[in-house]
């Protein structure tokens, strides 16, 4: 990723809203999986709440499929809630609120290790900054803003948005499309005032076109790629362990 994008993005004088995807563009993963993150927190909380980790790690991985199994029937296109995900996975175990906020504070630590920052993105934050423009982040997790907020203060050590917008709080998704046309009414601009950058080909170029925004495509390396791929092997007998398919 480079300035030089968005300088050629931005070329259009109505262009006053630079939005970035967050995870993988403003901060990138280390290429461990997501199921790996999981596990990782869930061994930490069990730790700190004095339980078994093995129930912990199942019904965090279970409350995660079960919970996005019934967004596809009912509310397809959205994210599920942090906060709710943590809340199924330690109910069933009698944790109860106690427990969940322990869960959800050993993940936001587990997946602030796995993250450092992207020095290219925060450079196009400067070049927008200096280009008068307004600086917003749009993306797909089950984080609030307020969750996104807190890890980006511990990876970059600083906020560097004028606002966030999540999946989960607004209710539509980038993959699904519907966040763009919702975040320009929230915002209070037509759709031709945005530039939207981030690493996915659908999410974060062809929907976001779709939407009339501006959009560039910035995809992680291809070595990032085969990490994950490694990753993703290393992970299957762990997948196993605790029953999850």
């Amino acid at each position: 990723m480079s300035v030089e994008v968005l300088r050629g993005a931005v070329s259009a004088p109505t262009t006053t809203v630079l939005s970035l995807d967050i995870f993988d563009t403003v901060v990138l993963r280390d290429g461990t999986t997501q199921v790996f993150r999981f596990v990782e927190a869930a061994e930490l909380a069990a730790e700190r709440l004095g339980v078994d980790p093995a129930p912990l790690t199942a019904m965090r991985l279970l409350s995660h499929d079960n919970a996005y199994r019934a967004i596809q029937m009912e509310r397809p296109g959205a994210d599920a809630r942090f906060s709710a995900l943590c809340e199924a996975a330690t109910a069933p175990l009698g944790l109860g609120a106690h427990g969940a906020a322990v869960l959800a504070e050993c993940e936001l630590e587990a997946d602030i290790a796995r993250l450092k920052p992207n020095p290219r993105a925060l450079a196009m934050i400067a070049e927008a900054r200096e280009r008068g423009m307004r600086v917003i982040a749009v993306s797909d997790t089950w984080y609030s803003a307020g969750d996104v907020e807190r890890l980006l203060l511990s990876v970059l050590g600083e906020q560097p948005f004028d606002a966030i917008y999540t999946s989960s709080d607004v209710g539509a998704s980038k993959h699904g499309g519907g966040i763009f046309d919702r975040v320009a009414v929230l915002e209070g601009r037509e759709s031709l005032e945005f530039i939207h950058v981030g690493d996915t080909l659908d999410a974060d170029l062809e929907n976001p076109s779709a939407a009339g925004w501006g959009a560039a495509h910035v995809p992680r390396s291809r070595w990032h790629d085969l990490v994950r791929l490694s990753w993703k092997i290393r992970t299957l007998p762990m997948q196993a362990r605790v029953g999850h398919s």
